[in-house]
């Protein structure tokens, strides 16, 4: 998650589309004072990149202790939930992809982590990763965004 307050915005990173790319794009047109979410392994160790990460997740603390706050997928509702007063009037985004393509690149993507049966085929593993993760809802979308790339 983005939240610049010198362009008025707020990025809301959805999972499996290209959202760190994105994030990474637009670091350099951030400025002292915007909040961003940490990037993970890949972040760049800039020094203003890194006190924008620890001021917003000492903001989200101060706010809830028991958010994960390290997160970098978190849900729209953060923004309603904490941040509303700082961001009235900013425009919301993120972006999606074609659903069936993220499906499955999310089915994909778990079969890296979890493994495959070698006696199924595709359609019957893909079947029991749909009824492991309960869905492919992304859950970011319960605040709905003002624009969806």
């Amino acid at each position: 998650m983005i939240i610049s307050h010198a362009h008025k915005f707020c990025f809301v990173k959805t999972k499996k589309t290209a959202g760190t790319s994105i994030e990474v794009a637009m670091l350099p047109y951030l400025k002292e004072g915007d909040w961003r979410s940490p990037l993970g392994e890949n972040e760049p160790q800039l020094r203003s990149m890194r006190l924008m990460r620890k001021s917003f997740v000492a903001l989200l603390r101060s706010k809830d202790s028991n958010i994960r706050a390290r997160n970098s997928h978190l849900r729209a509702t953060v923004i309603e939930d904490y941040l509303k007063s700082e961001t009235e009037g900013y425009t919301r985004f993120c972006v999606e992809r074609n659903s069936w393509d993220k499906a499955i690149s999310a089915f994909y993507y778990w079969i890296s982590r979890h493994g495959a049966s070698k006696t199924q085929t595709d359609e019957q593993n893909f079947g029991y990763f749909a009824i492991c993760v309960g869905g492919l809802e992304s859950g970011h979308a319960s605040t709905a965004p003002d624009v969806v790339v």
